[in-house]
């Protein structure tokens, strides 16, 4: 009975402390939910010279096309005073563009909401639940040949442009992650078969299809991109770094196919918030999810204030701030919608995602290409995020991150201290 009772006591104590950090943790979600009265009053206080202004309203209870105009102008107002919403520009002909033709591709490729991309088999074998096997691969991949003849195809082309898509072309990026597992596949099981030139062009063209997703500006995508990026590093080191001895030409040719443009953080992130921007006022402005008295306009301004207070702190960021998330101060309670509330905490959620992404992805860069320097006998980099250098077992030929405890919670706790092997040249 005494015992029962301890353990009553026991558990009774555990709930009061779970209720104590679940509410601390929760104010503090909430302090940072909310938005700065100057965010809030930038656009319902307008230039003098500029009174129209003020707080527009789209009428409610007009023909679609007059409402679709009475919308465009509002957009035009809003970034007329928040022109850094506006994304940037680069007309690129759709027969060239990367982007648009992945996304073309991939939609009526897969029109299904959720398709099966990988059969059972192929899947067992790349996702190691069953032994790697050159030559049951190869021969389940030439069974999807002309899907990634596809998008290596599409990866070779000059250029590319954010562009506007339609939700489910957007939704259909996201598949270049798992896709992306067959093509890394597929390099080495080049590298393997001794078709070098083969697999620097299937390389080359991931990594192409991988910077397209990068630049799009959408959370979704970073993702895709993060998980490709993943996929291609892995299949590459296992081929360049495994027990067989590479020749330096084709270490540095490797390295060279795997290089991509370097995109800081801070474009990165502002990117980003133009992207949402510009779904969080489309969403304002949907009459479908609205009463028909009810209006959108004043929560498309002040989720645009918002997003153009959050880009300009960005903007004045040191590299340093970015990183470690000091960026962006919790704005000030009261006075904001729900909407706008709610908009925020989304959109904070997604830097915070996409800035992990980065994060990882950058110090994994950084792992491989100290690895492929000291084994052409150049001064390796340093940990990009830590500043430490890496630490090297020369026995076993392997890399490590540097040990740093403050580092999980700058990755939301994905960290791992991974590990990278030296080549071995010939």
């Amino acid at each position: 009975m005494k015992t029962t009772g301890k353990i009553c006591l026991i558990l009774f104590a555990f709930a009061i402390l779970a209720f104590s950090f679940y509410w601390f943790v929760g104010r503090h979600a909430l302090a940072r939910v909310a938005a700065s009265r100057e965010a809030r009053d930038e656009l319902t206080s307008p230039p003098a010279e500029s009174p129209s202004a003020q707080s527009p309203k789209v009428e409610t209870g007009i023909s679609e096309e007059d409402r679709d105009a009475s919308i465009a102008a509002l957009k035009k107002q809003i970034l007329d005073v928040h022109p850094q919403l506006r994304a940037a520009e680069r007309i690129v002909a759709d027969r060239d563009n990367r982007l648009l033709q992945l996304a073309l591709f991939l939609a009526s490729e897969f029109p299904d909401a959720h398709p099966q991309l990988i059969p059972d088999d192929l899947q067992q074998l790349l996702s190691g639940l069953a032994p790697w096997d050159v030559v049951r691969v190869s021969a389940a991949l030439k069974e999807r040949a002309a899907l990634l003849d596809r998008l290596v195809e599409i990866g070779q082309l000059p250029d590319f442009s954010t562009v506007a898509l339609d939700d489910h072309q957007s939704a259909s990026l996201a598949s270049v992650a798992e896709l992306s597992s067959m093509l890394a596949a597929r390099a080495r099981c080049q590298f393997e078969t001794e078709d070098l030139e083969g697999a620097l062009k299937t390389i080359r063209s991931t990594n192409a299809l991988i910077e397209c997703l990068e630049s799009s500006g959408a959370a979704s995508t970073e993702d895709a991109a993060a998980f490709s990026s993943a996929h291609l590093a892995h299949a590459v080191a296992i081929c360049m770094a495994g027990d067989v001895p590479v020749t330096r030409e084709t270490l540095m040719r490797v390295r060279t196919a795997l290089s991509r443009p370097d995109r800081t953080l801070g474009s990165v992130i502002k990117d980003l918030i133009r992207n949402d921007w510009t779904t969080l006022f489309i969403s304002c402005m949907d009459q479908d999810k609205r009463k028909p008295e009810e209006d959108g306009s004043k929560d498309a301004i002040e989720v645009s204030n918002l997003c153009a207070v959050r880009l300009q702190q960005i903007s004045e960021s040191t590299p340093e701030a970015l990183r470690d998330g000091s960026a962006l101060p919790d704005p000030q309670l009261g006075g904001m919608s729900s909407y706008a509330l709610s908009s925020l905490t989304w959109l904070d959620e997604d830097i915070a995602r996409v800035r992990a992404k980065w994060l990882e992805r950058k110090q994994r860069a950084a792992l491989w290409d100290a690895a492929v320097c000291i084994a052409l006998g150049e001064t390796p980099p340093t940990d990009p995020v830590t500043g430490k250098p890496f630490e090297v077992d020369p026995v076993d030929r392997v890399l490590t991150l540097p040990e740093d405890p403050d580092f999980p919670d700058l990755i939301a706790g994905s960290y791992q201290r991974a590990k990278q092997r030296i080549p071995l040249l010939k």
